[in-house]
């Protein structure tokens, strides 16, 4: 994108930002990651080149895209609180029994994942093995990220329930 496309997108982002931030707030239920997301929208501007017939659904698309991501990135991180509740807490080495009930519970999940039909357990394997983001999924597979999030959702629905009428059954 040239100065001037840049500049028209930043000149739209700047006078029409009242109304994005309440759009996106709309979009994302939070004014805070809003705001944030469209500061976020601001400095990839000045890095990118890209073009947009509609400076709002662009600027929008991107806010969204931005907000997802700092979503993520957020829920990979603990709370103070957990910090502090992980500090106080003692490790004492596992006992004979409590590894034998560890490794029943992997063996179980591992015999329920292999009970999935192949895609489920090719999903469950590329985001949680190999550590592959939905998008790398989704394009590899050729399906949606949306169709990776609801299966990876519905694997671990599988799983909880399994594992909650195992530990209920005497």
């Amino acid at each position: 994108m040239n100065q001037r496309a840049r500049n028209s997108l930043m000149e739209y982002l700047h006078s029409h930002y009242g109304q994005l931030k309440r759009k996106l707030t709309g979009m994302l239920g939070n004014s805070d990651l809003a705001s944030d997301a469209l500061q976020d929208t601001w400095l990839r501007l000045h890095s990118r080149n890209d073009q947009a017939d509609n400076p709002q659904a662009y600027l929008l698309r991107t806010a969204v895209n931005i907000a997802i991501d700092m979503q993520r990135r957020q829920a990979k991180l603990l709370s103070w609180e957990d910090v502090q509740a992980l500090q106080n807490i003692s490790c004492p080495s596992p006992d004979a029994e409590e590894k034998l009930s560890q490794r029943r519970q992997i063996d179980y999940i591992l015999e329920r994942l292999e009970r999935l039909p192949a895609r489920q357990q090719q999903i469950f394997l590329l985001a949680h093995w190999e550590s592959m983001p939905h998008k790398e999924i989704a394009n590899q597979l050729g399906i949606s990220v949306r169709t990776v999030a609801y299966e990876l959702k519905r694997i671990q629905d599988i799983l909880q329930a399994a594992l909650q009428r195992d530990n209920n059954q005497p």
